[in-house]
């Protein structure tokens, strides 16, 4: 099962061999805890977009083996650009 929503801030805990967040999407949460052996990403903090992906156990947690992030900010549309729009020769969308 996949999941997806933001890391909210100050959730992000790290007991023994684990990581335990909390994702929010549309007013609603789902407490998370990862316990795979990849390290989570750079990317992984308060505020990122994550995508998650594991099984929902019968007490409402959701136990991830797989965490995917990204920083919401490195992905907003530059000022005076018009986001999904293709860049103008020499320009590009990203600010880059």
């Amino acid at each position: 099962m996949r999941v997806s929503g933001n890391v909210r801030a100050g959730s992000i805990s790290h007991p023994s061999g684990r990581v335990d967040f909390v994702l929010e999407e549309q007013g609603k949460t789902l407490a998370v805890s990862y316990t795979g052996r990849d390290p989570l990403p750079d990317t992984f903090r308060d505020g990122a977009q994550a995508l998650v992906e594991g099984r929902l156990m019968p007490d409402g947690h959701f136990t991830a083996e797989l965490v995917q992030a990204k920083c919401a900010s490195k992905y907003e549309a530059a000022p005076g650009s018009t986001p999904g729009a293709p860049a103008q020769p020499g320009q590009s969308n990203n600010g880059g």
